[in-house]
């Protein structure tokens, strides 16, 4: 499959998924489902630069300690970041929350069928 494929499944599913966040969760749901695509997206595309950044850090130096740094510091940064954002989705109340976490699922998931394929 060419890029421009996977381009497709990925938009249809999403837009697929705030179509049903929508329908059986309301505007809170949607919303929910927003922030959790957003926050998946952005987790999934630091989790790719940081492996290109280790890879290109093992290649030049043979050291590991500043990849390995700076692995733990995205974890933790991720983290963190998800659940504040998972605490506000679950201030906005209705199905929000678990919207949310319906989209950070979506986002890794679709990323994990990407980097299979590769």
């Amino acid at each position: 499959m060419t890029l421009q494929v996977y381009r497709l499944i990925f938009i249809f599913a999403l837009l697929l998924c705030l179509g049903a966040s929508m329908m059986f969760g309301g505007s809170p749901g949607l919303a929910g489902m927003a922030l959790g695509l957003g926050t998946g997206a952005l987790g999934a595309y630091s989790l790719v630069w940081v492996t290109k950044l280790l890879g290109s850090v093992a290649t030049e130096t043979g050291t590991a300690k500043f990849g390995t740094l700076a692995a733990i510091f995205t974890f933790i940064a991720k983290a963190a970041a998800f659940f504040l954002i998972f605490l506000l989705a679950g201030r906005l109340g209705g199905a929000a929350s678990g919207c949310f976490v319906v989209g950070v699922v979506v986002v890794y998931s679709l990323t994990v069928v990407w980097g299979i394929s590769r």
